[in-house]
């Protein structure tokens, strides 16, 4: 049975795949993309650019930003000990888009250069916030991590509607589409240079997977095997931070995919070792949202259909079924 849920997990991410590089206005046939994977002079010039330019860069950009956010959602849901544990409860999402508004009310120019710049800032900032705060209060302790995080995601949501309210048409679309998430930008290209240091922090989650064994335990029984609850919850929220902030580079607010990801990983392995649940839990979010992009496409190709209005849409009641079913493994 276990093959057969990774067999059926490894299907649904290659088929993602595939409707990914299948969406668009232009037709590109399975046999195009490996002449462009063999011999790429042999392709049409349009063809070339198309799938150089803007299918392969937005399809890496998707997977990529979709494992990172469904790692983070299931660190942050396991080091808090909270089923609705993910990069909004933090308020890291609440402070990427602030960054992002800030950006366009100072008019900062070019600015799809300083939109993600202070995006990732803002990221940077809530955190800092939030674990300063809890720091102060009770030491680091879960429940004062999501007090704190709710409390500067509703405060930086305010700020946004605020700043929002004063700016012009042209710079209000732009931060809709961002608030949104959005995919098919120049930012999509962003995904190559970032690959490698997200990948590299995915893989350093992989390692610290038995402290994440530990903390979902408890504090008490994470000290006597040997794991400082203290030490390596900011561990995790700081490698879950910048994961999170160089996903809202790319892609702007992606809600509900690093929610419900987790969900779905512990439905499917019936286990509470985090080394497995954080590769299906990746494959998961990366499927996930690359549906969700290509879906997009598919029913609006005119105008698109942002992925994280989709995400929202689909990650919804998907998230009150699991919920709801019978012996649902919480997070703790």
């Amino acid at each position: 049975m276990p093959r057969l849920k990774k067999l059926a997990l490894g299907l649904l991410f290659l088929c993602s795949i595939f409707a990914s590089l299948s969406a668009g206005s232009m037709s590109i046939e399975l046999k195009d993309y490996l002449q462009w994977l063999l011999s790429p002079e042999l392709l049409d010039e349009q063809v070339m650019l198309v799938i150089s330019e803007l299918r392969m860069p937005r399809l890496v950009a998707t997977i990529l930003v979709g494992l990172s956010l469904g790692s983070c959602g299931l660190v942050l849901q396991s080091v808090l000990r909270n089923p609705l544990g993910e990069p909004y409860t933090l308020g890291l999402s609440g402070g990427g888009a602030l960054g992002a508004v800030i950006a366009l009310g100072l008019n900062l120019e070019p600015w799809y250069l300083w939109i993600p710049g202070f995006s990732f800032l803002g990221c940077c900032l809530s955190a800092v916030i939030v674990l300063g705060l809890s720091s102060r209060t009770f030491g680091f302790q879960s429940r004062s991590i999501i007090l704190f995080g709710i409390m500067v995601s509703l405060f930086f949501g305010a700020l946004v509607v605020t700043i929002m309210s004063l700016l012009n048409p042209e710079k209000l679309q732009a931060a809709l589409n961002w608030l949104l998430g959005e995919f098919g930008t120049t930012r999509d290209r962003w995904s190559y240079a970032l690959f490698l240091p997200m990948v590299f922090l995915y893989f350093i989650l992989l390692k610290l997977a038995p402290h994440l064994d530990a903390l979902s335990l408890g504090d008490s029984r994470a000290l006597s095997l040997g794991t400082g609850p203290k030490t390596y919850r900011i561990r995790f929220v700081i490698v879950a931070t910048l994961m999170t902030a160089m996903s809202v580079t790319v892609s702007g607010l992606i809600g509900f995919i690093g929610l419900v990801s987790p969900h779905m990983a512990r439905r499917l392995t019936k286990s509470s070792k985090h080394r497995g649940l954080l590769i299906y839990s990746a494959l998961i979010g990366a499927s996930l949202l690359t549906w969700a992009d290509a879906t997009g496409r598919l029913l609006s190709p005119d105008r698109e259909i942002p992925a994280g209005s989709i995400a929202a849409l689909l990650g919804a009641p998907l998230l009150v079924f699991l919920l709801m079913r019978p012996g649902h493994a919480q997070a703790d």
